[in-house]
């Protein structure tokens, strides 16, 4: 992880706070362990730090509609959807427009998501560290453990890690 101050965490809808779910009705579910980052998310706070917010998914623009279903769209200061953008992730279009439409340089974002290709290389592709969240402990092929590797970022069984992870960095300064 670079060592700029953190100003603005990014999320994955699907896979990371999503779950495809028809249980409910609504076709989607909020993963159990997405509740504490979700209270973080409200308040805009991370370890004592306010941190701008973000959403960046290749769902189309039902993704609003999925939010205010799950009581979650006063959690994000921008939502950058795959109709908003010519080219969806993995390409570093999303990624850099969720960072400027904050006024925030993409080296003081991280993104945290589930998919290795769209997610991790495309969050580090655009210039923002990622955190990997690996909830079907997926394994990988021999290119993509080098590939992961090579970049460096860390990963983890669920968003609870995660969260506990960004929040030491930011207490120790790291971000």
């Amino acid at each position: 992880m670079k060592r700029e101050k953190l100003e603005a965490i990014f999320f994955d809808a699907s896979g990371t706070l999503f779950r495809e779910d028809s249980e409910f009705g609504r076709g989607v579910s909020v993963f159990s362990d997405a509740e504490l980052v979700l209270e973080c998310l409200r308040k805009r706070e991370f370890a004592g730090r306010k941190l701008r917010t973000g959403l960046i998914t290749n769902w189309s623009r039902r993704v609003h509609h999925v939010l205010e279903s799950v009581h979650m769209s006063e959690c994000f200061d921008v939502v950058v959807c795959v109709d908003d953008v010519q080219n969806g992730k993995p390409n570093a279009e999303p990624f850099v427009l969720a960072a400027t439409s904050l006024g925030v340089d993409v080296s003081r974002c991280v993104h945290v998501g589930d998919s290795l290709r769209d997610d991790v290389f495309g969050a580090f592709d655009a210039g923002l560290d990622c955190l990997w969240i690996n909830r079907r402990e997926r394994h990988l092929s021999m290119q993509e453990l080098r590939m992961f590797q090579s970049i460096g970022h860390p990963h983890f069984l669920d968003l609870d890690e995660a969260r506990e992870y960004l929040e030491q960095l930011i207490c120790q300064g790291v971000r």
